[in-house]
């Protein structure tokens, strides 16, 4: 889960994630690649690795639902007008 704000203040922009998933993994691994560049098949191969075992670690967390009352329709109701 991640949260994003953008901020407009005198013509400049200000974007901002966070992000759920340890920057230190990321870091790491970009730090690597800084040092000692792969060959692209290698980076791609590192990160495809990377990212499948993130997306399983999302899956496969529990998390508690926080969404206030309203947001648990929102999507329902709009699939159930678009009649998916």
């Amino acid at each position: 889960m991640c949260d994003t704000a953008v901020v407009v203040d005198g013509g400049k922009v200000l974007f901002a994630k966070n992000s759920d998933r340890d920057a230190d993994e990321r870091d790491h691994l970009e730090a690597q690649w800084l040092a000692d560049p792969p060959a692209p098949r290698d980076a791609f191969t590192t990160a495809d690795l990377a990212l499948a075992e993130w997306t399983e670690r999302v899956v496969t967390t529990p998390v508690e639902d926080v969404r206030p009352w309203w947001a648990h329709r929102y999507w329902p109701v709009r699939n159930r007008r678009a009649r998916i």
